[in-house]
């Protein structure tokens, strides 16, 4: 995947210089971790579309239609309620965090 190459090679960048010239960049950190954060999203969606690792719809095809749609319901359930979750105190987060982290001290408004 390129996206997974581009992510490899600034990490790598970021980490040899701290590493061996002392002089790392500013955005070197918060850069790979938003980048794994987007990069978990996005498998988890192509999860969900059922292009994923994980073989979930396949496995519910062994239990009763039934079932396996109940299963389904509650899954979107959960994942809604994170959501919710993720939103709400993710707002809250971002409104209060101005400048209390070392990697983000460049972007504090």
């Amino acid at each position: 995947m390129a996206s997974d190459d581009i992510r490899l090679s600034f990490t790598v960048y970021s980490v040899v210089m701290r590493s061996v010239f002392k002089d790392p960049p500013i955005w070197g950190d918060l850069l790979t971790v938003l980048s794994n954060i987007w990069l978990v999203f996005f498998c988890a969606g192509l999860d969900g579309a059922g292009q994923g690792p994980h073989r979930t719809r396949h496995d519910l095809q062994l239990v009763a239609p039934k079932a396996a749609f109940l299963v389904q319901q509650f899954w979107t359930a959960v994942i809604f309620c994170l959501g919710i979750v993720m939103i709400v105190w993710g707002i809250e987060a971002v409104a209060t965090m101005g400048g209390k982290y070392w990697e983000m001290w460049y972007f504090a408004w």
